[in-house]
């Protein structure tokens, strides 16, 4: 998952901010197929491109 603004976050204080940067986040899970990896996400909230919302 990437992330365009670092100022996203609450905690930052865009005051001391020089520079805007952005980050990218990676998941790592224990599950054991995709199908198990995708629903955990799923059930956190991740957002999937192309699929429908349930």
């Amino acid at each position: 998952m990437g992330v365009t603004e670092q100022i996203i976050f609450p905690e930052i204080d865009i005051d001391k901010v020089n520079k805007i940067t952005g980050l990218d986040i990676t998941f790592v899970t224990t599950a054991n197929t995709n199908e198990e990896a995708y629903e955990l996400l799923k059930e956190l909230g991740m957002p999937f491109k192309g699929t429908k919302k349930d």
